[in-house]
């Protein structure tokens, strides 16, 4: 062999050896591929829609499909191969049809059994789909990523975004139903508001889930939502106890739902109007941060007592209200409030339905135990009857015919001394110290504009754990206040009669004075003549031309 055909070989032999070297030392996945489960209905009319999935799963990165129709045969038997597979996937991906099989039912089942990710898809139809669908989807409501699409050219951006927001929100440690996490704790926080103020009215805690579960009550009317279709913005005006928290909380239920199941659904907000808006479009966006692009999808926002905080100015939220509406597409904003010493004459007011005497009968009739009827009402005084016309004063009066069996009442006054005295604190000793402790955190919490104000400034931990217990108060961390407006204007009225050195500390202070207005209020419309002037008269001693 010459020295030119050996010199050939070494040199051969040196290239195996650098490239048997190269594929030691390639680094390779250290994980093994995300595998996606594709389960729906297999027909015709889902064949070409699975093939598109798999095909678009096939060519991203890291990830691998696995169809039913794509897999070799197996000696495995049919439904534990399918099932078998879900229980490896990291992925389950469902295909929404108008009806849904058995063995479509056992994968989601498989899927949810095992904590694996759910994201649904579903093209949109006029069909009627089935009942195993609507209970699947009723199951996984809270479990599963729900995504929409018109045709199926737009399941392509549908898989990588979805699967993007996954991998984002992996890296970024939130967990992958983070969304849903976060509308599922706005629904929760939205019914232990609606059931406390239910509660703090005397409601048994049965009656009270009775109430929510029952839509009917406090559902929003036909007219106001044309208002919110057509112009987007409502300002729902009622005095107090007329029903204006409960309509936004289930305006706010139903945008929550809407958000669960809709991807591109406007994002809730909800605001409390004891806390300070100054930058309206900054807390929208920061509230719904974590729920969806509000940018995009637009906002379905609450603002609910926008009255409650004399930090507020009605008249400059509103303004700020109309310009996110007008720059943003697909928002909606609602705010509540009592109306105003300044008139309120914008166009998208609507002023909230009384309840007529049949309402009030019904309402009343699924509290009490007496069952009643309109004729209570021909010897009932117009004022009485007429405050029955707001849910807070039937409630209240279905407690009082309760226990009082139809005694004739003076006045709407009446029906709440009843209320703090016989119902609330009928279990509790120390009642005197008790009202005045009410009544000092009423005093406090309005000087400061309705505000929750610090516990420890009102009385002892035992002292606090004792109002906690009546259900007209309630505690924030380190702050507490009342569960009601109503509660705090009514005991800061009280109070103020028995302490008229507080009328001389705001008469002088216009801010002061601001925030007084509804406790002043609550003793002109609903306290004796004789209280009403004692007020007006320190009053007048400070500043006489105030009245005027």
């Amino acid at each position: 062999m010459g020295r030119i055909a050996v010199k050939k070989i070494q040199a051969v032999v040196k290239a195996i050896f650098r490239r048997q070297n190269y594929r030691e030392k390639k680094l390779l996945s250290g994980e093994a591929p995300i595998r996606v489960f594709v389960s729906s209905v297999m027909d015709d009319k889902m064949a070409p829609v699975r093939e598109k999935f798999v095909a678009v799963l096939d060519k991203l990165d890291f990830f691998v499909p696995w169809a039913f129709e794509f897999t070799p045969p197996s000696s495995q038997g049919l439904e534990d191969a399918y099932l078998s597979k879900v229980k490896e996937c990291d992925f389950l991906v469902w295909l929404v049809k108008d009806e849904t099989t058995e063995p479509v039912i056992n994968e989601i089942h498989t899927a949810l059994d095992n904590n694996i990710s759910i994201l649904v898809y579903r093209f949109r139809s006029d069909s009627i789909i089935d009942d195993n669908t609507n209970m699947i989807i009723k199951e996984i409501s809270n479990k599963g990523k729900w995504i929409e699409l018109s045709n199926i050219n737009e399941i392509d951006d549908a898989i990588r975004l979805a699967f993007g927001d996954e991998i984002i929100r992996a890296l970024r440690r939130k967990p992958g139903l983070d969304r849903i996490a976060k509308l599922e704790e706005m629904k929760t926080k939205s019914k232990a508001r609606c059931l406390a103020r239910w509660l703090s009215v005397g409601v048994s805690s049965s009656v009270a889930e009775d109430f929510f579960v029952n839509t009917h009550i406090g559902a929003p009317s036909s007219d106001l939502i044309n208002i919110l279709s057509k112009k987007r913005l409502a300002i729902i005006v009622g005095d107090f106890g007329s029903g204006k928290s409960l309509l936004s909380e289930r305006l706010l239920q139903k945008a929550i739902e809407s958000s669960i199941i809709h991807l591109d659904a406007p994002v809730p907000i909800y605001l409390e109007g004891q806390n300070e808006i100054t930058d309206l479009e900054d807390l929208i966006l920061r509230g719904g941060k974590e729920i969806g692009n509000i940018k995009r999808n637009g906002a379905f926002v609450i603002i609910d007592g926008i009255d409650q905080s004399v930090n507020n100015n009605f008249f400059e939220v509103n303004y700020q209200a109309q310009l996110i509406i007008s720059e943003w597409e697909n928002t909606t904003i609602v705010i509540t409030t009592r109306p105003t010493f300044e008139p309120l004459t914008t166009e998208n007011i609507y002023p909230i339905p009384l309840l007529d005497d049949n309402q009030i009968i019904s309402l009343v009739n699924l509290v009490c135990d007496e069952i009643i009827d309109t004729r209570v009402f021909y010897e009932m005084p117009d004022s009485v009857h007429e405050s029955l016309r707001r849910p807070f004063f039937s409630l209240l009066w279905s407690k009082y015919i309760e226990k009082q069996e139809f005694s004739t009442l003076g006045s709407p006054g009446e029906l709440i001394n009843f209320f703090v005295e016989y119902i609330v604190f009928s279990s509790f000793g120390n009642f005197q110290d008790s009202i005045e402790l009410l009544e000092k955190l009423a005093i406090s919490s309005t000087n400061v504009g309705g505000v929750f104000v610090p516990w420890r400034d009102i009385g002892s931990v035992t002292e606090i754990q004792t109002l906690l217990t009546t259900r007209l108060v309630t505690r924030t961390g380190e702050l507490i206040g009342f569960t009601l407006p109503i509660f705090t204007q009514w005991f800061a009225a009280n109070g103020l009669l028995k302490h008229k050195e507080e009328i001389s500390k705001f008469v002088a202070n216009p801010r002061l004075l601001i925030n007084w207005y509804y406790p002043i209020s609550i003793i002109l419309d609903m306290f004796s003549f004789i209280d009403s002037m004692a007020v007006l008269e320190e009053v007048m001693k400070i500043r006489p031309g105030l009245l005027a």
